[in-house]
């Protein structure tokens, strides 16, 4: 979530941030998630889920089972 706000405000207006994350922020209910979740609510972005196998199988770079959403965020100028 910090490493995605700090991308963020490295942002040129009109720019764009592409991101992985794991699906914790979007349902753990600490302050930090709660907060991140507001601050995606005010921003121009869009939040996918991405298939469960994703990171699994012989051409993943990694291997892992961890749910992931892809977020995308658009700065508005």
């Amino acid at each position: 979530m910090a490493h995605v706000r700090h991308a963020y405000d490295q942002l040129e207006p009109s720019g764009r941030l592409v991101a992985v994350m794991s699906t914790g922020p979007f349902f753990r209910s600490d302050d930090t998630a709660t907060k991140f979740r507001e601050w995606l609510d005010e921003l121009d972005c869009d939040i996918e889920d991405l298939p469960a196998d994703t990171f699994k199988g012989v051409d993943a770079f990694r291997h892992t089972g961890v749910s992931t959403k892809l977020v995308t965020i658009r700065r508005t100028a």
